[in-house]
């Protein structure tokens, strides 16, 4: 399985469109506390060696997020649109 989010963000409101597709900081550090299989490679996803978890965009909420992976020891994937990088924004 292959599993995706944009990022982390403290106190996650389902009311605000900001936080839609972020996930809880605090839920997610749990999570990855108390998971006993890490992520594995994007790689290795892809040929149902594990599950993989992947972040889309750069933002700061991405970052949050590959940061805590890595601190509990999980592979993290991070996709970039590359339009972004074309334009130099």
């Amino acid at each position: 399985m292959i599993y995706a989010s944009h990022g982390l963000v403290k106190k996650r409101s389902i009311n605000k469109i900001c936080h839609m597709h972020l996930l809880d900081y605090q839920l997610f550090e749990k999570h990855l506390e108390s998971k006993k299989e890490k992520y594995v490679s994007i790689e290795e996803g892809i040929h149902e060696r594990g599950d993989a978890f992947t972040i889309d965009d750069s933002i700061y909420a991405a970052m949050d997020a590959a940061l805590l992976l890595r601190k509990y020891g999980h592979n993290v994937s991070l996709f970039i649109n590359a339009y972004y990088i074309e334009n130099n924004i």
